[in-house]
């Protein structure tokens, strides 16, 4: 099964410390993938790594990631069962200052991709290189951006945000004839909306980091436990799709019949949104 994750912050170099703080809730570590990537984001520029894998290589996620300094962070750990195996088929997709991730398969597959580009103008559509579904729903998601006038905002609210994912989600189901069962997460840096219309999906919000494993210093004399370092003014929000952690603070984004969204603001501010 495919696996999101995401991460903001309010510090651009801690990001190491509080994957290391959630390690006992992620189950990313030691799981297999066909491929994996993340979208990041470095003084306003996106820096996008994808990289296909072989078959069911085993992937540490937080390993790969746990270097970059920035303060926002959508990743993606890839089930290949749509799509070949291939850099342009590897999440998350990047259009301009979006990032945008998806687990979860369409009804009918591959069968639908056609008609859901075709809901998008055709400088949008043309955009897509791959063959999966989630690159599909990305294309359908430009076009809802596109008439809403909010394809070039770099500041769109979180809410708005929110709306465009409700919206694609209907148009997904206007093309499917059916519901879809997808996750979905979309970001331009500033702000953050996850939609949980399928498997399991959670967050946890941190206010301080204490005692942290990174950053412990050895203490001069030896036999005496390491100096402790604590980050008081550290805040985050993080986001794990399709499991539910069972570590301290975690709270399940709420299964709905059409949909639930986690919203994050520039300020960290966070909370869940239904229709």
């Amino acid at each position: 099964m495919s696996r999101l994750f995401g991460y903001f912050a309010n510090q651009t170099d801690r990001l190491r410390c509080a994957l290391t703080a959630e390690a006992s809730a992620l189950a990313f570590g030691g799981d297999r993938a066909d491929g994996y990537g993340f979208g990041s984001y470095q003084f306003g520029e996106v820096l996008l790594r994808r990289k296909p894998l072989e078959p069911r290589d085993t992937l540490d996620l937080p390993a790969v990631v746990r270097e970059l300094r920035t303060g926002c962070l959508v990743a993606h750990a890839r089930d290949a069962s749509h799509g070949s195996r291939t850099l342009d088929n590897t999440q998350p997709f990047r259009h301009r200052h979006w990032v945008f991730a998806m687990a979860g398969a369409l009804p009918g597959g591959r069968a639908q991709h056609g008609a859901l580009r075709d809901t998008a103008p055709d400088h949008l559509a043309r955009t897509a290189r791959g063959d999966t579904d989630a690159e599909a729903v990305f294309v359908a998601l430009l076009g809802v951006l596109h008439r809403r006038g909010s394809l070039e905002d770099h500041d769109l609210d979180r809410s708005a945000m929110a709306a465009a994912l409700f919206e694609a989600l209907d148009v997904v189901d206007g093309v499917c004839g059916a519901s879809a069962k997808l996750n979905l997460v979309l970001t331009h840096g500033r702000a953050m909306a996850a939609l949980r219309r399928g498997p399991p999906m959670a967050w946890a919000r941190r206010n301080g980091l204490r005692d942290c494993e990174v950053c412990r210093r050895d203490h001069e004399v030896p036999g005496r436990a390491p100096h402790r370092v604590d980050h008081d003014t550290l805040r985050y929000v993080m986001l794990s799709g399709d499991t539910l952690p069972e570590g301290r603070g975690w709270s399940e984004v709420p299964s709905m019949e059409r949909g639930a969204a986690l919203v994050i603001g520039h300020d960290l501010d966070a909370r869940v949104d239904v229709r």
